[in-house]
Formats: C-alpha cells, structure tokens, sequence
C-alpha cells in the first residue's frame, strides 16, 4: 500500500485499477459545473501592460478552463508529442490548449465535450483549476519600526539594483500608485485573465509595502491564475528577469482543500478508490508546486513566503466523553466548540468543516464518528454521518453558510468508535477562529510554507511586537523541521487596504524588503547567506532559540558597524559565510579588516586563520565537502569538474590538506581575486 501526504494527513491509496471510464476522470468540483454549463473564459499567456489597468477586452463566456493531467510522472515534463496530440484532439472538440507545466496542461474547451475529451486513454484526470489562496495617498508601512533599517536606509541601503518579484493572486489598482506608493521601475504580467489580475487589491498591497521597506528596488508583479499551471510558468518568468528576490503571500490553502474533500465525500461517485484517486493528485500538486519553489532558490532566488494564517482553524484531542452523553467534552467540559467568525465576514459565503481520524491505521478504519454544525438555540444548521462500516474511511464533512448575527458551535459525536484522537479543520477565506484549537503544526495547512528552502514569515503586529499573532501559522513542519523562520510586522497601514494590513501577508513582504537592502550590501550572498544572515540577527522571541512560534526572532539589522561599505569587509564576509557558514560577529570583522587594511595581514593569513579555525575544523568534512569549500571561499565560484577531480585525487592519494591548501593560496586565480578588493594576496 502507498502512504501519500495530503496537506497535513496521511491518506491511505489503495492499488488503483483505473476504471477507464470518462466520469472516474474528472474531479468532483468539475462534475458540479458539467451540468448546468456555467463557463468562465481565461487568456493563457503573460501579458505585458503598463500602468494603465488591464481590460476584459477579448475575452469570451463560450468555453470554461479546465486542467488535464497526463498519465505521466508527475514531477517530470511532458514530451512535445504528448501536448501535440492532445492540442489536435482539443482542437477536434472546438476548444485549444494553452500553458502548461509538469504533467498539467490548460485546456479551454466547450463544457459538453469535456466527457469527450476523458474518454483518451493518455489522460489521467481532468479537473476545475486550483485557485491559488491567501496565506492571509502617501502611506508608509509602521513596519518600518524593524530595527536599524532607517540607519540602513541612511547609510544609502534602499534596495538600490535590487530585483524583487511579488508573487500574488491580484494586483487591482496597482497603476494609479505607481510613482509614490510604487517605484517607477515598476513591472506588471499576468497569468490567467485580465479578471483574475483584478480580482484583489492583496498584491497591490504586499507591493506597497516592499516598497516602504526597499524604496529603490525594481518591482515585478505577476499573478497565477491557477496553481496547478500557472503558479510554476509565473515564477518561471521571475526567474527569466533575474529577479533576486520572490515575495509570496499565495499558495495552496486550506479552504481549497477543506472544499475538496467535501465535495469528495459528496460524490456520487465517491468509493474509497475514487477517493485515493483524487487525494493522490492533489498530494502530487503539493510536490509540484514545492519543486518549483526549491527550483527558483537552487537557481539564486531569496523566497520569502507567508507562513498562513490558519492557527485557530485547527483543533486536535482525544475523543473525551466525560459525561457519558457520546459527544465530546472540550476544555470547558462542553459538548460545542465556538467558531467565531470576524466582523468583517462576507455573508453568504460558506464555511467547509472537516473531521479526520484513525491516524494510527492511516485513516482506514471504521470506528464511526458524526460531527455537526449547530447554532445557538441547539438547532443543527450542517452536519455529516458517513457510514464507516459500509465506507471504512476516518473523515467527515459539511458545509454552512453563516447568517449574520447568529453564533455557530461544532459538535463531535460518537455513533460507534473506540478512543481515539481526532482532528478538526475549518475552511474559509477569514480569519475564523475555534474557541479550543491547536496551532501547533498548521504550518503545513498550505504549501508552499513548510518548504525548508523559503523564509517562512509568521506575523507579530507592529504595535506589540513581541506577542504572536493568534492566527499566524506555527511548526514543526511534516518533516519535524521548525517554522516559522522569522516573525515581521503586520496590521500595518497601505492606501490598497485602507484599513490595517493583517495577516501574515503583510509580515512577509517586511522581510522580502530586508533581504533587498541585505542584497544590495552584500551582492554575492546566497539566498542561503541572506537566510543566515536575518536569522542570525533576528530578535529573539519565545523560548530562547529557535521555536515553532517564532523561529528565530523578529527580523532586525544589525548596527551601523557592519554597513560600512568596504570591500576589504565584503571579502572577509565571505569566508565567515562561505567557510563558517555564518555572519560576521563584529569584533572578529573589525579585526581582519583591519589588519588587511594597514598591512599586518596578507589574503592568505585570512584564508589560513578561517581554514585552520577550531570552528571550521569541528565541522569534520569530508574531502568533497573541503575542495568545495576551497573553490568557494578561494576563487568565489563553483568548482569546474577537471579541477574538482585533480585536487580530489590528490587528496585520495595521501596528499595533505595544507598541501592542497597552498595549492589555492598560490594560485593566480586567488591572485587575481584579492587585487579586485587592493588585497595583498600572500605577505
């Protein structure tokens, strides 16, 4: 049997004899738009525009999106054969192809053919694209409070050369800021439609807010219209502008999910296989999309990704019967658990609860429990009572839509079931909150912010920084790896807003703005330097260390001895990050730019100080692992094969380290590199 990770759980997949049949294809929340067809048209390609806003000019209502899945591995590329041939048979059906990414293609079709079109026995699934979902007049951001970045910002530090790109759903209404609340060297695409580059003033937002913290970086702006094609081909273009920095406050969230397996168990085509069918697909999304992610940062792209404001929409216990009434007991001793939902919520939306259980037995299991939705006065508004026997899968779920002013509870019921522990998660687009809930882990409630290769911002608010935000997403991550990395500020002020900024949406862009200033000064960082160097000069938060609810502190600079500009500086920085693996302390930095400097010390004394250094000599590494270091710290690049393997087999062959030390030393190319910082390479 096949364990495949969906979001935070683990779901059992059966072997899989695939049907053949047309209907077994097509994802449950594309069965709900067959019939009655209610289509929505979508351009496919970048579009370039300027300031002016973009129109819905040339689109069309006569076909609806939808995203083919190949029968093909899912984290390779499809063969051009392949897209040819579905693009001929789509064009048979009336419709056309457009973007696609992975094994997913963006199809445009007529809705009556789409049964058709399942029919080729090429295709795996066809299904509605997954939208992508928020991770939560002259205005500057109170963001600004973070620690010594106005003595940056004097020191001439603004970002200046800087390429930052802003990954969102929307950016409605970024034109008319352009020029004050936005650079001039301002770039706008988009994915999708014209409408889904309108859709939401978020992005215009995060924007605004980058540029308050980096004021002279070039801004890119690209929306996904979907995730499942769209999310990959925008940072694809990112990379092709050699952006130097992604802002995300987007992803993969948790109502999308919660509406999916609603709909699932809803099917009338639902059986354990269909299910394990339809789960596998979006656990396979999920890898893609964090392959795209750890691709852009493997390529040289600092990525700074909201950390999801999901907190208090997750609660997790054993099953607590302490009256005997079969229902759960909460920590008040009631049967309820209050969903409060905030002022602002838009009613006539629905909100997707889901209850998941069985972990032990990978949620195959038919101990039965029923969850309901109920309102003050007792009356049941939803609720869900799945067979288990007939169905032995642990999960149920229903779907409410709130009427204002009426208060909402959520009550476990054991139909048959032994102890056990259950889980319960709310899906909706707010900043809804269980009264009893479990932050811990809901980090991984959207991908892709339990990625180890991002920054992944919690939220603090600006006005009392040193308190968590009570929604702000909290680690460990699936892979028991601490998140967040870093809290920024948020319910910050921004003319697209108006009202305070909240959410972890607004901390990450802080941070995406701090690492441009960090780029600017130090322009040969990795994104994994740019990472060490905010953690390492983060205030700490929490528990002493590097917690799940903080990470490593709030973001901060350091003072205004390590902004000197100097290039002697920048070459001693770089054999603390490159042979160390860390920032400079200060005291350690002054003392080798200063003996540099009056002449007391040669570029080969540095050299040997860091290589022969009880730190760096603890590390232990192995002959590959030192010959990489070399070639970094000596020559600034990566190693060309020929020489990686000469210095290597002399190392095999017996040769000492300090032997192939001088090697480096005394080479023209280490030469060469000190007399671009006026360093004398060897006294």
């Amino acid at each position: 049997m096949k364990k495949t990770l969906i979001i935070l759980f683990i779901c059992i997949i059966p072997v899989i004899v695939f049907s053949g049949e047309a209907d077994y294809k097509i994802g449950p929340l594309l069965h709900e738009k067959i019939a009655p067809s209610q289509t929505e048209q979508k351009t496919m390609l970048f579009q370039q525009h300027d300031s002016s806003e973009p129109s819905a000019e040339g689109e069309s209502e006569d076909f609806i999106k939808i995203i083919v899945v190949m029968d093909r591995h899912h984290l390779s590329d499809l063969p051009q054969s392949i897209i040819d041939e579905l693009e001929t048979k789509v064009t048979e059906f009336g419709g056309y192809i457009g973007d696609h990414a992975f094994n997913r293609v963006q199809v445009f079709m007529p809705v009556e053919k789409i049964k058709e079109l399942a029919e080729w026995k090429e295709i795996r699934r066809i299904k509605l694209p997954t939208p992508p979902g928020r991770m939560g007049g002259d205005v500057r951001s109170e963001g600004l409070i973070i620690g010594n970045i106005n003595n940056w910002h004097d020191n001439g530090l603004t970002g200046n050369g800087v390429r930052i790109g802003v990954l969102d759903g929307g950016f409605s209404g970024y034109g008319e800021l352009i020029g004050y609340e936005l650079p001039q060297n301002t770039t706008a695409v988009y994915t999708g439609s014209r409408s889904d580059f309108n859709s939401t003033q978020h992005g215009t937002a995060c924007a605004e807010i980058i540029h308050d913290v980096a004021p002279d970086a070039g801004l890119y702006l690209v929306n996904a219209g979907d995730m499942d094609v769209d999310y990959t081909s925008a940072v694809n273009w990112l990379k092709e502008q050699h952006i130097d920095i992604i802002s995300s406050s987007y992803g993969l969230n948790l109502l999308y999910t919660c509406k999916l397996m609603y709909e699932l168990l809803n099917s009338s085509y639902f059986n354990l296989d269909y299910w394990s069918f339809q789960a596998e697909e979006l656990s396979r999304l999920k890898e893609q999309i964090n392959l795209t992610v750890t691709h852009a940062v493997n390529s040289g792209v600092t990525w700074s990704q909201a950390a999801n404001n999901n907190a208090r929409q997750r609660w997790e216990g054993v099953f607590n019967d302490t009256d005997d009434d079969d229902a759960h007991n909460f920590s008040n001793g009631s049967n309820y658990n209050e969903l409060v939902l905030p002022s602002y919520f838009q009613y006539g939306k629905e909100v997707y609860v889901v209850m998941l259980w069985g972990d032990d037995t990978d949620f195959i299991t038919d101990d039965d429990y029923d969850v309901k939705i109920v309102n003050e006065y007792g009356h049941t508004v939803a609720s869900s009572f799945m067979d288990q026997y007939e169905i032995p899968l642990g999960i149920e779920a229903c779907k409410f839509t709130p009427v204002s002013g009426r208060r909402y509870y959520i009550k476990i019921e054991r139909y048959w079931a032994t102890i056990q522990e259950i889980m319960i998660l709310v899906g909706t687009d707010t900043f809804a909150k269980l009264h009893d809930f479990s932050p811990q882990k809901t980090v991984n409630l959207g991908t892709p912010c339990a990625n180890p290769d991002v920054i992944t911002v919690g939220a603090v608010p600006y006005y009392d920084p040193y308190v968590i935000e009570d929604f702000s997403g909290q680690g460990p991550s699936e892979t028991g790896i601490i998140k967040p990395d870093l809290v920024a500020p948020d319910a910050v002020s921004t003319v697209s807003y108006g009202d305070p900024f909240y959410g972890t949406s607004a901390a990450a862009p802080h941070v995406a703005g701090v690492s441009a200033l960090i780029k600017q000064r130090y322009p040969s960082y990795s994104p994994q330097q740019i990472k060490s160097f905010l953690e390492s000069n983060a205030l700490d938060l929490g528990v002493s260390g590097k917690d799940n609810v903080y990470g490593s502190g709030l973001v901060q600079l350091p003072d205004s001895i390590n902004i000197e500009s100097s290039g002697v500086s920048d070459f001693v920085s770089r054999f603390y990050q490159v042979v160390l693996g860390r920032p400079a302390d200060s005291g350690g930095l002054v003392y080798w730019v200063d003996s540099l400097e009056n002449g007391t010390r040669a570029g080969a004394d540095v050299a040997r100080g860091f290589i022969f250094s009880n730190e760096f000599m603890s590390k232990n590494l192995g002959n590959e692992a030192y010959v990489d270091v070399l070639y970094a710290a000596f020559f600034n690049r990566d190693p060309d094969q020929g020489g990686r393997s000469y210095w290597l087999d002399r190392l095999n062959d017996g040769a000492g380290r300090e032997g192939v030390l001088n090697g480096f030393i005394y080479s023209h190319e280490f030469a060469d590199l000190c007399q671009q910082y006026s360093i004398t390479p060897v006294n």
